[in-house]
C-alpha cells in the first residue's frame, strides 16, 4: 500500500535519528577487527511509531548506508547496502495491527487542532444518529403539510358562507368598532366611519363573513397554535384524578427558555417532545403506545369547549345568522368542531413532523402596505380587475389580515447543508387592501394612524427580513443563513 503522512513523517524522523546517531555505532563495528562484519550484529533503528511487539516487515526501506573502506581499502558495508537499498518507488507494508495504531495518533504538532479519521467518524455518527432518532414514521413534506392546512381553511369558509351574515350595515357603529378592537393585529385600528371609505364596495358586501373568518382564526392560533402543549394534561399516571392546569403553560415557558439558549436544539427538543407524545402506531415506535393514544384522545376532546367558547364571545355573535333553529344550532355547532378537530390536527402535524418555532405573520410584521414581491402576503381578489394585474396592488394600504402568515424557523438542516437552520413559510398571509387613493392620501393616512406601529420581536412572532437571509454563493460555507422553504413551491 501507498505510505499515509504518518508513515512519511516517521520515515523521515527514523532516517534523521539514524544518521545522527546509530550510524556511528555501526559503522565502527564494520571496521572493527574484533566484530564480525555481518548485517545481524548491526543495530537497526526502529520505526517510532511502530508498536513495540510489531517486528518490522523485511520489505521496509532503510536509510542509505555511506560505504566505509576495511584494512584492505575495500568497503566492508558494499553487501549490507545491497540487502538494504530498495527502489525510491517501492510501496512499504505495514501490518494491520500497526497501521490501525498509526491512524489512531497523531503527531504532537497536530494533537490539538485535528480529531483522527476514527474521532472524526464516530462524532458524525453520533450526529447522525441524533437527528434520525425518532423519525421514523413522521416523514411530511412541506407541500403536504399546506395541503392540509388548506383543507382545513376550506372548512372553516364553508362553515361561514351558510351560519354568518355577508353584510353588516344593520350594525350599530359602536358594535361594528368593537369587532376591529378585538380583531388586534389583524385590523387597522381605525374608527368604522373611515374605515368603511376605504373599502371596495365589493369588500363592503361580505365584510361581515371576512370579520368572521379573521375572529375565528385568530381564536384558533392563540388557542391551538401558540401554545403548542395545551393537550398535556401533567398527571403523574393514570391513578392520579388531579390535572395541573398550569402544566402545559410551564412546559412552554421552558420551551422558551430553552429556545433562548439554543434555538435549533430548542426546536428538536419540542418536536421530538411531540412525537413521544403522540405514538400510537408501530410505525412510530415499538414500546408502549397507551400514553399516545390517551394524548391523541386529549388533542380533540377540547374542541367542544372551545367552540362553545368562540360562539358565546361577542364579536362573533354579532356576525352570526339568528335566529336559527334547534337542529340548525345543533349542525352549526356540530360543523365548527370538526373544524377546531382538524385544527389540532394541523396543529399537531406542523409540530411533529415539520418542527421548528412557530411564527405568524400579522400587520407589525407585514408592514402597513402591501407588497407584491413579498413571500409572505398574498392580497384577496375581489373581482377580476384586481386579480388581472397584481402590480397594480402595491403600496396600497392593508386593511385587514383574513388569514394569518404561518412560519416555521429554526428547523435542523442536513448534515450536510451549508445553512445553520431552515425557515418554512406554510402558508401567505391573506390580505385586505384599501382602494387605491393618490400617495399625498395615503402619506396623511398612515401619519395619522395609531396602529401602524413598528414590530416587536414578541413571542410567536419572527422578523421576515431575518427569515429572507438566504445563502447566495458568496462565502464557501453559508454560515450564518437561514434557508426559508415555500411551502407552495
Amino acid at each position: 500500500m501507498v505510505c499515509t503522512r504518518a508513515q512519511y513523517r516517521a520515515r523521515q524522523q527514523a532516517q534523521e535519528k539514524f544518521s545522527s546517531s546509530n550510524f556511528d555505532g555501526l559503522s565502527q563495528e564494520i571496521s572493527s577487527p574484533e566484530a564480525p562484519r555481518t548485517l545481524e550484529n548491526a543495530e537497526m533503528p526502529r520505526n517510532i511509531e511502530t508498536p513495540g511487539d510489531t517486528k518490522t516487515p523485511e520489505t521496509t526501506k532503510m536509510p542509505p548506508i555511506t560505504d566505509v573502506p576495511d584494512e584492505l581499502g575495500t568497503p566492508a558495508n558494499t553487501e549490507a547496502r545491497e540487502e538494504l537499498e530498495m527502489p525510491e518507488d517501492t510501496e512499504i507494508t505495514i501490518p494491520s495491527t500497526a497501521r490501525q495504531e498509526l491512524d489512531d495518533q497523531l503527531h504532537p504538532l497536530y494533537s490539538y487542532d485535528f480529531l483522527t479519521r476514527d474521532q472524526y467518524q464516530a462524532r458524525v455518527r453520533s450526529a447522525e444518529r441524533l437527528l434520525n432518532t425518532g423519525s421514523e414514521g413522521w416523514d411530511m413534506e412541506p407541500p403536504q403539510i399546506r395541503q392540509r392546512y388548506q383543507r382545513l381553511r376550506i372548512r372553516l369558509t364553508s362553515w361561514i358562507l351558510y351560519f354568518v351574515n355577508n353584510d353588516i350595515g344593520s350594525l350599530p357603529s359602536a358594535k361594528t368598532n368593537l369587532i376591529i378592537a378585538s380583531l388586534e393585529g389583524y385590523c387597522v385600528k381605525k374608527d368604522w366611519t373611515i374605515l368603511q371609505e376605504q373599502l371596495p364596495a365589493t369588500v363592503h358586501k361580505r365584510l361581515g363573513t371576512l370579520f368572521a373568518e379573521a375572529l375565528i382564526n385568530k381564536f384558533i392560533m392563540e388557542k391551538i397554535f401558540s401554545n403548542p402543549f395545551w393537550y398535556l394534561d401533567g398527571k403523574m399516571d393514570l391513578a392520579d384524578q388531579g390535572e395541573d392546569k398550569c402544566f402545559a403553560t410551564k412546559l412552554h415557558c421552558l420551551y422558551q427558555r430553552f429556545f433562548k439558549t439554543n434555538p435549533t436544539f430548542a426546536t428538536l427538543w419540542k418536536q421530538q417532545t411531540h412525537r413521544m407524545d403522540n405514538s400510537t402506531t408501530n410505525e412510530h415506535t415499538n414500546g408502549d403506545l397507551s400514553f399516545g393514544q390517551e394524548n391523541a384522545n386529549r388533542l380533540t376532546a377540547r374542541a367542544p369547549f372551545l367552540v362553545d367558547e368562540v360562539l358565546a364571545s361577542e364579536p362573533l355573535s354579532l356576525l352570526l345568522r339568528e335566529p336559527l333553529k334547534k337542529d340548525e344550532a345543533l349542525e352549526r355547532r356540530n360543523h365548527l368542531i370538526s373544524v377546531f378537530e382538524q385544527a389540532s390536527t394541523v396543529m399537531l402535524i406542523c409540530e411533529a413532523y415539520l418542527g421548528g418555532h412557530f411564527a405568524i405573520q400579522l400587520l407589525p410584521e407585514l408592514g402597513p402596505l402591501y407588497d407584491c414581491e413579498s413571500d409572505y402576503m398574498t392580497f384577496l381578489g375581489y373581482d377580476p380587475e384586481s386579480s388581472s394585474d397584481k402590480s397594480t396592488m402595491n403600496g396600497r394600504e392593508i386593511i385587514l389580515v383574513v388569514r394569518q402568515g404561518i412560519v416555521y424557523s429554526h428547523m435542523v438542516p442536513k448534515i450536510a447543508s451549508d445553512y445553520d437552520s431552515i425557515s418554512t413559510i406554510v402558508e401567505k398571509a391573506t390580505v385586505v387592501l384599501a382602494e387605491q387613493t393618490s400617495g399625498s392620501e395615503m402619506a396623511e393616512s398612515l401619519e395619522g394612524d395609531p396602529g401602524i406601529e413598528a414590530a416587536d420581536n414578541d413571542e410567536g412572532r419572527v422578523d421576515p427580513e431575518a427569515l429572507k437571509q438566504t445563502h447566495l454563493g458568496d462565502t464557501a460555507s453559508g454560515r450564518g443563513h437561514v434557508l426559508v422553504i415555500k411551502a407552495w413551491e
